[in-house]
C-alpha cells in the first residue's frame, strides 16, 4: 500500500510517475555509528599506509556514471595550479572501468599521486575515511549514497556532486560542497574544501 523511497529526490520521481504523494514513505539509509566514527587522522594513516600530504578519497563501483575520471582529471588541474607534492588520491573499488582508469593514470602522469586500491570490505573503509582529507564523490546519478553519510560519520568532509539524494545529506556547508559534475568544477570545489 506504500511506497519507500530513500531520498525526498526520489519520492519526487515516483511521485511525477502517479504515485499519490500520501503513498510515498522517505525513509533514508542510515549509518551504523558504533563502527563508522572519527580516529586520530595520523593513526588511520599507518593502518591503511597512506603517505604525508593531503588525501583525496572515493569509494564505488569503477563505472562511468561514478565519475573517477573527471575525478582524476581534476587532480591533475590541482597539481598544476598548486603544485602541490603531496597531493593525493585514494579510489577504493573494481568494476568494467578498472583498465581505462588504469591507463588514464598513466596517461595524466598520476602513477605517483593515484592509487587504485580495488574491491575491499565493508569494515575496513572507516580506517580509509578518517585517513583522508577529503570524501569525493563524483556521481551523475545517485540514490542516497552510503558511503557520503559514512564518511560524514568519519568527520570527513564531503565534495560531492548535485546528484539524488546528495544534497539532503549535504546540506551546510560544515558538511561539504556540493559542485557542477566537470574537472574545473571539482577541483575548484576540493581546492575549498582543502583549504
Amino acid at each position: 500500500d506504500r511506497v519507500v523511497a530513500v531520498s525526498q529526490a526520489l519520492a519526487d520521481a515516483i511521485e511525477g510517475l502517479g504515485i499519490a504523494k500520501g503513498k510515498i514513505a522517505v525513509i533514508p539509509n542510515g549509518v551504523d555509528c558504533s563502527y563508522f566514527f572519527l580516529e586520530p587522522q595520523d593513526e588511520a594513516r599507518k593502518k591503511v599506509g597512506l603517505r604525508s600530504g593531503k588525501a583525496l578519497l572515493s569509494i564505488g563501483h569503477l563505472t562511468r556514471n561514478k565519475g573517477f575520471d573527471l575525478l582524476m582529471h581534476a587532480l591533475k588541474i590541482l597539481i598544476d595550479r598548486r603544485k602541490d607534492d603531496a597531493l593525493q588520491l585514494v579510489i577504493i573499488g573494481e568494476g568494467p572501468m578498472q583498465g581505462e582508469l588504469e591507463q588514464l593514470v598513466v596517461s595524466l602522469g598520476l602513477h605517483e599521486r593515484v592509487r587504485l586500491v580495488g574491491a575491499m570490505p565493508h569494515h575496513q573503509l572507516r580506517a580509509w575515511y578518517n585517513a583522508a582529507d577529503v570524501f569525493c564523490l563524483a556521481s551523475d546519478r545517485e540514490g542516497w549514497p552510503n558511503v557520503v553519510v559514512e564518511s560524514l560519520a568519519c568527520g570527513t568532509p564531503v565534495v560531492a556532486t548535485k546528484a539524488g539524494g546528495i544534497p539532503e545529506i549535504v546540506n551546510a556547508s560544515h558538511l561539504g560542497i556540493l559542485t557542477e559534475r566537470t574537472p574545473h568544477a571539482l577541483a575548484g570545489s576540493i581546492e575549498e574544501a582543502l583549504e
